[in-house]
C-alpha cells in the first residue's frame, strides 16, 4: 500500500464505505412502463409501450408489430453486467401465435453476434423466457447497453407482447473494481507524480491484488486495501489507466475483472492544455 495524502485517504474511506453498503438486487427494465434509464425508442418496429391487453401483470404490456424482421430494442447507457446472469421476460404470441423471435445483445451499440433464438410463441398465453447474459456474449463485460427480440419472420408477422422484463442478479458475481484517482480527463503538468486509487467490491470473492495499467503496461499492484500506486515521472501525453482485481487465486473461482478506462493527459509547459 503507498503512502497517500490525506484527502487522498477520505476520498478511499468514502468510497469502500460505499462500496460495502451496496446490495445488488435484480433490474427492472420494464414493468407496466420502462424502468431504470432503460428506453425503448431505438425499436425499428412499430411498439406500444402502454398496451392495455393483454398484459401478464398490472396495467400495461408492450406491443410489437414487424414488418421484414424488425425489432423491439431495449437500450441504456453502457454498464458493468457481471452483477447480472439472466434476462427474463414475459412473451405473449397473440392471437395466431408461432412467431419466431431471435435475442441479441449489444455492447457500445455494437451487435454481438451471439444469437439465441426462442421457442415459437404461445398463442393466447403468457410464457416466460430466461436468457442468460453469457449465451448472448454479453457476460461479465463492462459496456452492455442493450438487446433486441426481433421477428424472424419475413412479410408481415402477427403482433406480439412483452411484459416484466428484467436482467437477474449473478448469483456469484466476480469482484469488481472502480479507479476513484485520478478522475476521468485529469490534465497534468510534467514533471508530475500521479497517485492511482482503486476501491473493490469483493462479493464473498478473496481479494489477492489490485493491479494498475497504462493501457496494457503493468504500472504497479497493491494487495491490500486501500488499493493504490505512485506512478512517478508519468510520460507526457496522453494515457488511458486501467485497474484490475485479481480473485482466489489457487481456487476453483479464481479470476479477474478490469474497470472502466480513465483517460488522463501530462503535458509540457507551453504546450497547449
Amino acid at each position: 500500500m503507498q503512502t497517500l495524502t490525506r484527502p487522498l485517504f477520505r476520498l478511499i474511506l468514502f468510497a469502500t464505505i460505499s462500496s460495502c453498503l451496496e446490495v445488488q438486487a435484480d433490474q427492472t427494465i420494464f414493468t407496466d412502463s420502462l424502468q431504470n434509464g432503460w428506453v425503448a425508442n431505438y425499436s425499428w418496429a412499430t411498439v406500444n409501450l402502454a398496451n392495455p391487453t393483454p398484459v401478464h401483470t398490472g396495467s400495461a404490456s408492450i406491443s410489437v408489430s414487424s414488418t421484414n424482421w424488425q425489432a423491439l430494442y431495449f437500450h441504456h447507457s453502457a454498464q458493468d453486467s457481471s452483477q447480472f446472469a439472466n434476462i427474463t421476460f414475459w412473451i405473449n404470441g397473440g392471437s395466431s401465435g408461432s412467431q419466431s423471435i431471435q435475442v441479441q445483445a449489444t455492447r457500445n451499440g455494437a451487435a454481438q453476434t451471439n444469437i439465441v433464438v426462442l421457442a415459437p410463441l404461445p398463442s393466447n398465453s403468457w410464457r416466460q423466457d430466461t436468457v442468460s447474459l453469457a449465451s448472448l456474449g454479453v457476460g461479465s463485460v463492462i459496456d452492455f447497453d442493450g438487446f433486441w427480440l426481433q421477428v424472424q419472420n419475413p412479410g408481415l408477422a402477427p403482433t406480439f407482447y412483452v411484459d416484466d422484463v428484467s436482467l437477474i442478479t449473478n448469483p456469484n458475481p466476480p469482484a469488481t473494481v472502480t479507479v476513484i484517482a485520478p478522475p476521468n480527463g485529469g490534465v497534468y503538468l510534467a514533471p508530475t507524480n500521479l497517485g492511482l486509487v482503486a476501491t473493490v467490491v469483493s462479493n464473498a470473492h478473496t481479494i489477492n491484488k489490485v493491479q494498475f495499467y497504462d493501457s496494457s503496461t503493468l504500472l504497479g499492484e497493491d494487495a491490500a486495501s486501500p488499493y493504490s500506486f505512485t506512478w512517478n515521472n508519468v510520460p507526457v501525453g496522453t494515457h488511458t489507466l486501467t485497474a484490475r482485481v485479481v480473485f482466489d487465486l489457487g481456487s476453483g473461482t479464481a479470476g479477474t475483472n478490469t474497470s472502466a478506462s480513465v483517460s488522463i493527459t501530462v503535458a509540457t509547459f507551453g504546450r497547449q492544455l
